[in-house]
């Protein structure tokens, strides 16, 4: 099981080549978990539970457990305005991590409406991308400790992935294959 904070998916920013700080998009879509699975903002549409056997909200987070394969968590539908040039930030928690040998991953993010395994991942304790290009592993987690995660793909097919804040990615590749762009359904 895990819990979710606030989640909120939009434009591209950074920092230019003199260090200023570059103009960020405002949010598309914003999800609080407070009392319900909704955008606050509107233009994404509810989040949808998906294989949960569990949920429940509590103190600004929601939380789930899932007992089948695949496991449990939340869907959404991605506008395809925003299906390939996006950023996306949560800030979630597991109650444990699984050691394997077969179960060691936990799937954050699916891009491929669970056609592939491509996607977000957690490996043991540590963030994972899982691409046609293989494995790319970063960052070291603490279960039932609160962590922020935020991940981009520009219009030049980067990927990169940011652990708490940090301004150097704990995961960074070039998705050419477009194993980080959402199947729109």
């Amino acid at each position: 099981g895990g819990a979710a904070g606030k989640a909120g998916d939009g434009g591209n920013g950074g920092a230019g080549a003199d260090g200023a700080a570059a103009s960020v998009a405002a949010p598309v879509s914003v999800y609080a978990f407070d009392t319900d699975l909704s955008d606050s903002l509107g233009f994404s549409g509810d989040l949808a539970e998906f294989n949960n056997s569990s949920s429940s909200f509590s103190g600004g987070a929601w939380s789930w457990n899932a007992t089948t394969n695949p496991g449990g968590g939340l869907i959404m539908d991605v506008p395809a305005s925003i299906s390939s040039v996006y950023s996306i930030s949560l800030r979630m928690k597991l109650d444990r991590f699984y050691t394997g040998p077969y179960d060691e991953y936990v799937k954050l993010i699916d891009f491929k409406d669970t056609t592939a395994d491509y996607g977000l991942y957690v490996s043991e304790d540590q963030i994972s991308f899982y691409g046609s290009g293989g494995e790319s592993l970063g960052g070291t987690l603490t279960a039932n400790t609160f962590f922020d995660i935020l991940l981009t793909r520009s219009a030049s097919n980067e990927v990169n992935v940011y652990l708490d804040g940090s301004s150097t990615p704990t995961i960074s590749f070039m998705d050419t294959a477009g194993d980080a762009v959402p199947t729109l359904v």
